[in-house]
């Protein structure tokens, strides 16, 4: 502001014409966001071989009984049961064993349920169909709300949902509530002892296998920060990994005075991870620790 004699005069400095980077950048960050180039990747995964086959074999040992006595059309409440296998893969088998137990209790009522309401409203008819509709909509949201309020991820609320309207959309008669209701029990307690086989042998492998994914996400870090390129998304991925180890540990990243005297080789190994993702994103490459390859190194874990 510039003072004359008679009144202040205000210089104004006109705005900058937005350039044409300036307008590109918004729709280059929208097509990067819609863009579909790696939707299907396909990502390691540490013990994904087991973990299918185990969700196999909770489909089959049910159902197979079933379908060998000549009642194939009531295998697939069994199967509905065995979707509970779904649940929980990285959690500790401490934990897991009363997750999966509510799971399991949760896959079954939501089956009993569907029965039920199909003896009772006969959805094909007209007005019965509605009251399915309006029931489902209804399982959906308590589906949801439970899900995200006991934390579990994946497509928890949707296996639930689909279970009961598969039971809610099907023929049934009052005497059929009882046998799909037993059928669903029966795959869920199968995908339950299932999924918590590898307990006496190995009773920490959900901590091992998902500390060794962190570690890996890690390196791969590192040679990406060394290589001078962009390390946005892989610092993402990182990040993601190690938080999710502490999850499965049960454990928050320390402090600064409370990051010696924590327990095991996964903790001890996590905590590193930890502390060598921060010092990557404030260090220049040519200070950072060069023992952070150990990283790339799984047999300590």
């Amino acid at each position: 502001m510039i003072y004359t004699d008679h009144a202040p005069f205000t210089a104004s400095v006109p705005a900058p014409a937005p350039t044409p980077t300036g307008r590109r950048r918004p729709v280059a960050g929208v097509a990067r966001v819609l863009s579909p180039r790696g939707a299907l990747a396909l990502h390691p995964v540490d013990g994904a071989l087991l973990f299918a086959g185990r969700a196999a074999l909770a489909m089959a040992l049910p159902a197979l009984p079933v379908v060998l006595t000549g009642h194939a059309r009531l295998a697939v409440y069994a199967m509905l049961g065995a979707f509970t296998t779904t649940f929980g893969r990285n959690l500790p088998y401490r934990r897991r064993a009363w997750v999966l137990a509510l799971v399991a209790v949760a896959m079954t009522a939501a089956v009993g349920c569907g029965t039920a309401l199909a003896a009772w409203a006969h959805p094909q008819a007209g007005g019965g169909a509605a009251v399915v509709v309006a029931t489902t909509a209804v399982v959906a949201g308590l589906a949801k709300f439970g899900c995200d309020a006991a934390r579990l991820s994946g497509l928890g609320a949707v296996l639930l949902l689909f279970s009961f309207a598969v039971a809610a959309n099907g023929s049934a008669t009052p005497a059929d509530i009882l046998p799909h209701t037993a059928l669903a029990a029966a795959g869920a307690v199968t995908a339950w002892a299932l999924s918590l086989s590898g307990w006496p042998r190995h009773p920490d492998r959900p901590q091992r296998l998902v500390v060794a994914a962190a570690l890996r996400e890690l390196a791969e870090l590192m040679d990406t920060v060394e290589a001078g390129d962009a390390a946005g998304r892989t610092r993402h991925r990182a990040t993601a990994a190690v938080l999710r180890s502490y999850r499965t540990l049960e454990l928050h990243p320390p402090t600064a005075d409370g990051r010696s005297g924590r327990g095991g080789v996964c903790v001890r190994l996590t905590d590193l991870s930890w502390s060598l993702l921060v010092t990557s994103a404030h260090r220049p490459p040519e200070d950072r620790p060069p023992w952070h390859r150990i990283c790339a190194d799984r047999s300590g874990c």
